[in-house]
């Protein structure tokens, strides 16, 4: 089931599996970001209220990073040898996005919408672009689909992140099971052979899991596990908490922080050309 529904002040779309034991809820106007995740009667997603509902940079949910994950060297994006100052995460976490069809398909439903480059955008990436986004719901599996396109004249180099804040019971009653080829540190710049998750540095600087396919996490105090999977040009997962007791957050990204700068980004689309990139998730009883 597909449907749009008011709620503290803003119309969010809202998408519910035939069984009812998952629904989710996007907010398209507050940077597309998913709002809520309730499996089996349980809140998957977390919120800070407060941030939610101003016009700030949204610090929960679930948010866009593009055209870049984290916070590039010196605040600054270098583009065909000039600078542009930059924040963190990008240039569409608060963008509106048009919703173009919400379909209900069998016992599925898919949510499609769109935003797009501004004047505001191109002050730190100077591009003129479209994002489309597919979001399906199939059973209890959600996924999410990012079409690129260049609208520019000149090709774009660009990168793209999820930031999806996972409720938790706490860092300390989570396990992890996970294969990759390395983890790197952003915040000491350094790269070794993935031996697992490590408590301390995903509540520092956090950590990220280089050529990671799948990551299934589960919290053995809610009896619940949710498994997220990069299925296409997704490349890295990245774990990382400001609150050891209350989120995870769980980052599909096609590279790491300040990857334009030194020309390591996934994508250089040419002009006129578009990207799909994918990712999923799936909530589990264990």
């Amino acid at each position: 089931m597909i449907s749009q529904i008011s709620k503290d002040g803003f119309y969010l779309i809202k998408m519910e599996s035939s069984d009812k034991d998952l629904s989710l809820e996007i907010n398209q106007d507050r940077g597309n970001i998913i709002s809520s995740i309730i499996f089996n009667g349980n809140e998957m997603i977390h919120i800070d209220r407060e941030n939610y509902l101003s016009q700030e940079r949204p610090r929960c949910g679930c948010p866009v990073l593009f055209p870049f994950c984290g916070v590039n060297e010196d605040n600054q994006l270098n583009i065909n040898s000039k600078s542009y100052p930059t924040g963190i995460h990008g240039v569409v976490h608060t963008n509106k996005w048009t919703i173009q069809h919400l379909t209900e398909k069998g016992d599925g439903c898919v949510a499609e919408m769109y935003t797009t480059s501004d004047e505001t955008t191109k002050e730190a990436f100077p591009f003129d672009f479209r994002l489309d986004a597919k979001i399906t719901l199939q059973g209890h599996k959600v996924t999410y689909a990012t079409k690129i396109t260049n609208l520019s004249g000149e090709t774009m180099p660009c990168d793209l992140g999820f930031h999806p804040f996972f409720t938790v019971s706490g860092l300390a009653n989570l396990q992890f099971d996970m294969r990759a080829d390395t983890v790197y540190y952003p915040g000491s710049k350094r790269r070794e052979a993935c031996e697992g998750a490590d408590a301390s540095e995903i509540k520092a600087a956090g950590m990220i899991f280089e050529h990671c396919q799948s990551m299934k996490i589960t919290d053995t105090n809610r009896k619940v596990c949710i498994r997220i999977e990069n299925e296409k040009e997704f490349q890295n997962l990245m774990l990382w908490t400001g609150n050891e007791n209350k989120f995870l957050v769980v980052e599909p990204l096609t590279a790491i922080p300040n990857a334009i700068n030194d020309k390591t980004n996934r994508f250089n689309i040419p002009s006129g050309e578009s990207v799909e990139a994918v990712w999923s998730f799936e909530p589990e009883i264990v």
